[in-house]
């Protein structure tokens, strides 16, 4: 079916349609202009592309119920294309062959994760909304977690905008816990593609401060530092620690000496009162910790270490 640069005024309908061409193009409509609604739905069924780069449908784009196959190429092919309305991809089945969406722009997009296809190239796409879980009925929808699956599902690998488009959704739907966790994940996919040196640093980000998303994990981090620190301590205690002369007689309180090692600024006087000795010396090993804790705390808190 050749439709290239085709106008319509109204709506288009291919619902029930057969259309095969083994070897190349079942639907060949570039630039085609559609004034309302396309359907391909409900018994469409192809055997060859359906190509339809940089189309213009001014209302929605449906796909409910349809079957598209071309294990030689694209199957579905909308790079560049405009939906103003909603568009709906919810197949019999997994199309066999590449759903390209590279630089589309839809108003919505409502898919179904059962039938979403093995290569799937998002570059460039924008939407307004998106099929997501919805709170009050966590058995129904698609998760964060599957949306990530989704991104991945692109065949050349990791780009910035997909994880950008979804953080910005997410954000937009006041969901902002799924938009962390979406961008705590693009760091992740981005780290594959950095030097040695980093992917350490960023490892490094990752797991103290989420990247910046998750400043609470820096608490965690110091409790653990704390309690290493008051085991450790306790037992040097007194073989490894000696008064300071002069001092006005302060009892050791291994807990009370970490937090004194470990808390920037704060001042508990054990570190004055005790002198350490041997392998209790080690705790300045505590102090750098704490300062490097304090630094990371103050970067993630004013938004330095986000990268969207």
């Amino acid at each position: 079916m050749w439709l290239l640069g085709a106008h319509v005024g109204r709506q288009l309908i291919f619902n029930g349609a057969h259309l095969h061409n083994n070897n190349g193009k079942a639907l060949y409509a570039d630039r085609l202009n559609v004034g309302q609604n396309l359907f391909c739905g409900k018994g469409f069924d192809t055997q060859g592309e359906v190509r339809l780069l940089a189309a213009r449908i001014g209302g929605q784009l449906i796909f409910d119920g349809a079957r598209l196959s071309n294990e030689q190429g694209s199957a579905l092919d909308l790079c560049d294309a405009k939906v103003i309305g909603s568009m709906w991809l919810r197949f019999v089945r997994s199309p066999r062959g590449v759903v390209n969406l590279e630089g589309a722009e839809v108003g919505a997009i409502y898919d179904d994760e059962k039938t979403w296809p093995s290569e799937l190239r998002l570059s460039g796409l924008t939407y307004g909304g998106l099929e997501v879980r919805p709170v009050v009925d966590r058995e129904s929808g698609i998760s964060v977690k599957d949306r990530l699956r989704w991104l991945k599902l692109d065949p050349k690998g990791y780009a910035p905008q997909p994880y950008e488009q979804l953080i910005a959704f997410y954000r937009r739907a006041g969901d902002d816990k799924d938009a962390r966790r979406v961008a705590i994940e693009k760091q992740r996919r981005r780290r594959d593609g950095l030097s040695l040196p980093a992917q350490a640093w960023s490892l490094f980000l990752g797991a103290t401060v989420g990247h910046g998303y998750r400043a609470w994990f820096l608490f965690l981090w110091l409790l653990g530092l704390v309690g290493v620190g008051w085991f450790v301590f306790d037992r040097a205690y007194p073989e490894h620690f000696t008064a300071a002369n002069g001092s006005p007689g302060i009892s050791f309180q291994p807990l009370l000496y970490t937090l004194d090692l470990t808390l920037p600024v704060v001042n508990l006087h054990q570190n004055d009162a005790w002198i350490a000795t041997g392998p209790a010396r080690w705790g300045a090993v505590f102090t750098i910790a704490g300062w490097v804790l304090a630094t990371l705390a103050l970067a993630a808190l004013t938004g330095l270490l986000k990268k969207d």
